[in-house]
């Protein structure tokens, strides 16, 4: 499937980690072509883990990708991207 002028965005558990070496990350490709990919999350992979995703393994697998589509309304200064503690929430 191509959609070229579509808004895209690809959320989940992705089982892996984004800070991998690059000759055995399997983002790479993703991480490659910033033209038309952004990992959203890229800046939780890279800070502390008791932002991570899956804090008591440690790791960040959960990721959320977009296409150039959305870099735009991403870059907004009233973007935001952050993990939500659902263990912390009284439901």
């Amino acid at each position: 499937m191509n959609l070229p002028d579509e808004n895209i965005f690809v959320l989940g558990d992705l089982n892996d980690i984004l800070t991998d070496p690059s000759q055995n990350n399997v983002f790479q490709t993703i991480l490659d072509d910033d033209l038309n990919f952004l990992f959203a999350d890229v800046e939780i992979a890279n800070g502390t883990s008791s932002e991570w995703s899956y804090p008591h393994w440690p790791s960040h697998i959960d990721h959320i990708f977009i296409t150039n589509e959305l870099f735009d309304s991403f870059g907004n200064v009233s973007s935001t991207i952050y993990t939500i503690p659902i263990d912390e929430y009284d439901f």
